[in-house]
């Protein structure tokens, strides 16, 4: 009986509790040319958030972040200057989906997306 009042909270922790809706965000590119940053090039579609990101010497860090209010192209878009040599992750909510984007900056200061 020990074992199975053990084994609970460790099962609830991995399904969460029930009624809880857990949603996993789609992978989708955004449009990335040097400073300037879009996660959207259509007119209809509306930024909501996001969060630029990134683990650095062992530090997590924001590069940008952001909760916004209904910014369609090309309010969408941002400037913002990474540093070259480090992986990002780009957190965003568009049309109110939530959506990712990993990729690698590499010294010569191309863009690389890995999945």
């Amino acid at each position: 009986m020990k074992k199975k009042v053990l084994f609970l909270p460790l099962v609830l922790s991995i399904v969460g509790c029930p009624g809880e809706k857990i949603t996993i965000p789609e992978q989708r590119s955004v449009m990335i040319n040097e400073n300037h940053l879009c996660f959207s090039v259509d007119k209809h579609e509306v930024l909501n958030r996001y969060v630029v990101s990134s683990t650095q010497k062992g530090k997590y860090k924001e590069f940008a972040a952001a909760d916004l209010k209904n910014f369609s192209y090309p309010e969408s878009c941002i400037e913002i200057a990474l540093p070259a040599g480090y992986a990002y992750e780009v957190s965003y909510t568009l049309n109110e989906r939530d959506y990712y984007y990993p990729f690698f900056k590499d010294n010569d200061g191309r863009i690389m997306s890995y999945h």
